[in-house]
């Protein structure tokens, strides 16, 4: 196995559109996705990838929730 791609990203508690202004009072399930693409824009081929993903939620300065998930993903190629 080798590194394919890296995405860093930020989501606020105040987003207007996924928790409608404030992630306290209306909480919200966050679903990511990948295209597919290595960090040079050229599809993966067929295989088993490794996932990581580290997240953290924090109000004002303060960290109220933090876990790393570990998953596994499956391409298939076609023709």
């Amino acid at each position: 196995g080798q590194f394919v791609n890296h995405m860093d990203g930020t989501i606020a508690c105040s987003d207007p559109v996924v928790f409608n202004g404030d992630c306290r009072t209306n909480p919200a399930k966050v679903f990511l996705a990948w295209n597919a693409r290595s960090d040079r824009g050229r599809l993966v081929g067929t295989g088993a990838y490794i996932s990581k993903l580290e997240w953290k939620v924090v109000a004002g300065n303060e960290t109220v929730g933090k876990r790393d998930d570990t998953f596994t993903v499956g391409v298939r190629r076609g023709k």
